[in-house]
């Protein structure tokens, strides 16, 4: 199988010039670019983590073939079209890293392909390509992060998907659940996927307990035995950046709260007096917030619009709690993204602890079985 994967869009209509001259613009259709075998094409200030809070740019390479083309907003996009599985040893590695065990990297590389297989053309319907490189899709850095564990991580798992009653897995994953891996439809579409369910993520992995708001407010002030707790393992030096992520705070006034609120979530009032959660997830996540103003009360839902009108990014999740210390808002929270599926730090964490790739996804994916297809 093969696939495309886009890159990066432009900010202009592309002139095509030999030697100083120009000799027309570029056609829908574009330009293709095959590499020989071996060789790599740099594509400068890529831009990757678009609107989050490590968003930067950088040089990145990529092999086999580029396709340059004009998108539906007449501007330019990139595309690497290259084999499922040399695509998959980049991903295993762009979203965690090479350095990771090796169990670890073989479960994302599982539920990478899965999804790949699931979602392909579903999120960019009608573009021309399968997939997108950054966190909206899957984290693809070309080449670079491409080790010898990377690559024994997807060739000993060529083929494997997950799936469900017939079906490949959507096999959705965050950096880090907080303790408690959200239910799907709390985060996407209303409908429940039976593989992607609330659980509490230690070895018991109950079903977690329904709580009130004083009872929410504790647990995420608290530090429990769960695999994704960084405050209560060693993390070691290739995970390092996520120390921090399992609790954090977020302090700001009043008035820098009510500003990103009318510039982050479009809201027109003049004073804000409160926020409110509304009802929360299984994971303490919440599903809406009321805004408390001097023109009413809005209400903004679901979590990643929570977390994009509290931040110049986005907050880390939406299992949060509010406390207000005179006109200073502090945001207590947990966890790092939306935390449906498999929490890459806890399964980091259960590598690290001996578990196997097929023990890691039966955990986050409960009731889905591994099958080796041909695509």
């Amino acid at each position: 199988a093969w696939l495309r994967c886009v890159q990066r869009p432009a900010s202009a209509r592309v002139l095509v010039e030999s030697e100083g001259e120009s000799i027309g613009e570029l056609d829908p259709h574009g330009l293709c670019f095959i590499l020989p075998p071996g060789q790599h094409a740099a594509v400068h200030q890529v831009e990757v983590g678009i609107d989050f809070h490590w968003q930067h740019r950088r040089t990145l390479n990529y092999p086999d073939t580029l396709r340059v083309f004009v998108d539906h907003d007449g501007l330019l996009g990139l595309a690497n079209d290259l084999p499922l599985e040399a695509y998959l040893r980049s991903v295993n590695s762009s979203e965690m890293t090479a350095d990771c065990p090796l169990e670890l990297l073989k479960a994302q590389t599982i539920a990478a392909r899965s999804t790949w297989l699931a979602t392909r053309g579903r999120h960019h319907h009608g573009e021309a390509f399968d997939i997108c490189a950054d966190d909206h899709c899957q984290c693809y850095r070309g080449v670079e992060t491409i080790a010898d564990s990377s690559r024994l991580a997807t060739d000993s798992t060529a083929g494997l998907f997950l799936c469900h009653e017939g079906l490949v897995c959507d096999a959705r994953y965050s950096k880090s659940c907080g303790g408690i891996v959200e239910a799907y439809e709390n985060v996407w579409e209303n409908t429940p996927v039976p593989y992607m369910r609330a659980l509490c993520d230690d070895a018991d992995e109950a079903e977690p307990p329904q709580r009130s708001e004083s009872e929410w407010r504790d647990w995420i002030l608290a530090e429990e035995e769960v695999w994704c707790n960084t405050e209560r393992w060693q993390v070691p030096a290739m995970l390092g950046y996520s120390d921090g992520y399992y609790r954090w705070t977020v302090e700001m006034s009043r008035d820098q709260a009510a500003d990103l609120l009318r510039r982050r979530a479009g809201l027109e009032f003049g004073e804000l007096h409160d926020l409110r959660p509304g009802p929360r997830g299984r994971s303490g996540r919440l599903l809406s917030m009321d805004v408390h103003t001097d023109r009413g009360i809005f209400s903004i839902g679901k979590e990643l619009k929570i977390r994009r009108a509290l931040s110049e990014s986005h907050l880390y999740s939406a299992a949060i709690w509010f406390e207000w210390k005179g006109d200073t808002l502090v945001i207590h929270g947990k966890g790092w993204g939306h935390g449906v599926g498999m929490c890459q730090l806890g399964a980091a964490r259960m590598a690290l602890a001996g578990h196997s790739c097929e023990s890691i996804l039966s955990h986050y994916y409960p009731g889905s079985a591994l099958l080796r297809l041909q695509v």
